[in-house]
């Protein structure tokens, strides 16, 4: 063999071996790249489940704040309805049962959240609607109104 020939095939080794190297040098930057990203949604989504603890808890002591009363005049109530395939919940205050407030229309309710008697339900209903106006999903399906109550998010956190 020449001493051409045996450099050229050198040379076409070492150019070889540095694509070789250059292409794992790549790779392990794409794993790298990938692995900075996943770590990075793992870390977004454990924020997230944080934030909505800490939500849930809030809403939860908006809860456990009510005065409950058995001799009040008026009850708050708080239930999940389905409309269309989509999920929604109801606020609302009644001085009667919930089967006797929606008699007919009782069985759209898909679950009932909360249901007492407490002191102030008015301020109280009041309260919460102003606390979370910018969640009402204007929709009169139950007793053809309660458009101002009904929301398309579990607003209270009661709904485990």
């Amino acid at each position: 063999m020449k001493k051409k020939d045996v450099n050229n095939i050198e040379y076409f080794m070492k150019q070889r071996d540095s694509y070789i190297k250059e292409a794992r040098e790549r790779e392990n930057r794409l794993l790298f790249e990938e692995k900075v990203e996943q770590e990075e949604q793992r870390i977004k989504i454990e924020e997230e489940k944080k934030l909505q603890i800490k939500k849930e808890k809030l809403n939860l002591s908006i809860v456990s704040n009510f005065v409950i009363n058995k001799n009040a005049d008026n009850r708050l109530y708080y239930f999940r309805f389905i409309f269309k395939g989509q999920t929604f919940y109801k606020i609302g205050i009644t001085s009667q049962t919930l089967k006797n407030r929606y008699s007919s229309e009782y069985s759209k309710i898909d679950k009932v959240l909360y249901d007492e008697k407490i002191d102030e339900a008015i301020k109280v209903e009041k309260d919460l609607k102003k606390r979370f106006k910018a969640d009402i999903f204007p929709l009169a399906y139950l007793n053809g109104g309660g458009h101002t109550e009904t929301f398309d998010r579990d607003i209270l956190g009661l709904d485990n």
